[in-house]
């Protein structure tokens, strides 16, 4: 038995997730609860990842209440995973294809058998924090304050 958890984007309501706690067995996987988050907190917490998180496949059916199936936002009840950005996003049932909110961009949808989880609620390499060229900018301009704090 498995603890884990899904951070997943809403597809409709820009910048909003949920996540989700699933406890997998070896034939079936409970959703114990869905929470959703403040605004761009999936943000936060990516930062917060561990490199030594943990993903699992899950391959068997999903049990739960209705309503901890279903997105928290917008009732969507299928989970899109972005294979090009890591995100996991809620998305209309028989859509052919879907706007991934995680890279911005729409792809062909296509049914799949199992979804991904981790302990953190990440899934994919790409989502493991870097510094980007914002946080390298902040960081040299923080030292040539403290350049000119020293010397002048």
């Amino acid at each position: 038995m498995k603890d884990l958890k899904q951070i997943i984007l809403c597809s409709r309501v820009a910048d909003y997730s949920f996540i989700r706690n699933i406890r997998v067995t070896n034939d079936s996987a409970l959703v114990t609860s869905v929470e959703k988050l403040p605004f761009r907190y999936h943000e936060f917490l990516l930062k917060r990842r561990k490199k030594k998180d943990r993903e699992a496949r899950i391959d068997v059916p999903f049990k739960g209440e209705p309503d901890s199936l279903r997105c928290a936002y917008c009732d969507n009840t299928t989970i899109f995973q972005c294979d090009k950005c890591g995100f996991q996003s809620c998305m209309t049932t028989g859509a052919l294809e879907h706007y991934c909110p995680g890279c911005r961009k729409t792809y062909r949808a296509s049914s799949i058998d199992y979804c991904d989880a981790s302990n953190s609620g990440f899934i994919g390499i790409n989502l493991i924090p870097r510094f980007d060229s914002w946080d390298r900018a902040q960081l040299a301009l923080r030292r040539l304050v403290d350049y000119r704090n020293r010397y002048f």
